[in-house]
């Protein structure tokens, strides 16, 4: 298993620790890969995870430009479509993860609502 692997289960933990429902972990469709979808009763958050040996600088562009953006939205549309039941509001996070100096995973940096998937799901309406 390589380290974004890891650092996806790592983050998957977390999330569970905090009483959110994992619905999916590598959703995976053609062009796109939803690396972890969780829920509670009123949103569903789809999780970008990132790992890094090492974050001094970063900005979100870096780590989600635009065409990451569109497949991501293209991913949560067929995620959607299989499971349509799902009526909860959409959240779109960034989980950015290092490793400490001992080679524990950590999350560094976790940014909800990265980005509005709306302006990108108005192209497929």
């Amino acid at each position: 298993m390589d380290l974004g692997q890891l650092a996806e289960d790592y983050v998957g933990m977390c999330l569970r620790k905090r009483g959110l429902i994992q619905l999916a972990n590598r959703f995976r469709v053609i062009g796109a890969e939803l690396d972890l979808v969780f829920a509670n009763k009123q949103t569903m958050f789809v999780v970008e995870v990132k790992f890094r040996n090492q974050l001094q600088t970063w900005q979100v562009e870096e780590f989600l430009p635009e065409d990451k953006k569109i497949a991501l939205t293209r991913g949560l549309l067929s995620f959607l479509k299989e499971h349509p039941h799902r009526q909860l509001d959409i959240r779109f996070d960034l989980a950015l993860v290092t490793q400490t100096k001992r080679g524990q995973m950590r999350i560094a940096h976790y940014i909800p609502g990265c980005f509005s998937h709306e302006y990108y799901m108005e192209r497929w309406d």
